[in-house]
């Protein structure tokens, strides 16, 4: 094994344990680091696609569109790697409607739109790949789920979301599995949250993303309407873990 393949994977391995303790600044530069040190096109549009994650979840859309759009630039004709990458950018979209007010209605419904018209290429990608990977497919269609959601449309949402469940459940990605769970639980009631709650807990375990709890307990106890208050307003999380000493 190279010295340039021992750095990268120690990068990887590093920065993925960054991003599951939600140190997404830090996983940014190790991810930007890792990229020195990639052997491959391959290589460097998965670590392009996991910085385009990071972006996103640190608040900056503009790099996470950015980084997506080199990473396919670099793998043309991949057409799994493809499809997930262009989910991936599609929910830098969504992350960035979710926290407009509803004074910004038309930004949102444009930012909904193009997230929806990535989701629908990833789908259109992933068919084509040989073999066919159901985990990543119907990962897609929880994906499509969480824009029903934003447009308040959380029967469509529901539907979706658990369809993903019921195959993400069967197999062994719990990543995938907790982040739509996730999703699924603010899309319906509280009778039917608290059905999952055990199970999403094993997860968050299972994945050592205890970063979630808190994210957990808010769903559980005000369902998406709270969630998407908390998230529009940060700094009620902030003022609440100061209060409770954390």
């Amino acid at each position: 094994m190279s010295p340039d393949t021992v750095l990268y994977e120690t990068y990887q391995h590093q920065a993925s344990k960054y991003m599951d303790d939600g140190n997404f600044p830090s996983a940014i530069t190790i991810y930007q680091a890792a990229l020195e040190h990639a052997s491959s096109d391959a290589e460097m549009a998965r670590d392009m696609q996991m910085l385009s994650i990071c972006f996103s979840l640190n608040g900056q859309p503009t790099q996470s569109v950015e980084a997506s759009d080199q990473a396919m630039n670099l793998i043309r004709g991949d057409y799994l790697l493809e499809g997930t990458i262009q989910r991936d950018a599609g929910m830098a979209y969504l992350r960035q409607a979710a926290k407009l007010g509803n004074n910004e209605k038309v930004q949102r419904i444009v930012l909904i739109g193009r997230a929806e018209y990535l989701f629908n290429e990833s789908l259109a990608r992933i068919t084509q790949a040989k073999p066919f990977d159901e985990t990543e497919y119907v990962t897609t269609l929880g994906f499509m789920g969480r824009a029903f959601l934003l447009k308040k449309n959380r029967k469509q949402a529901a539907q979706l979301m658990h369809y993903a469940d019921e195959v993400l459940h069967e197999g062994d990605n719990r990543h995938y599995e907790l982040n739509n769970l996730m999703w699924l639980i603010r899309a319906v009631g509280r009778r039917e949250r608290k059905t999952h709650e055990r199970r999403i807990l094993r997860l968050i375990h299972a994945t050592t993303q205890i970063r979630r709890y808190d994210e957990l307990r808010l769903i559980m106890l005000g369902g998406d309407r709270l969630y998407r208050f908390i998230e529009r307003n940060p700094r009620i999380i902030e003022l609440v873990k100061r209060l409770r000493g954390k």
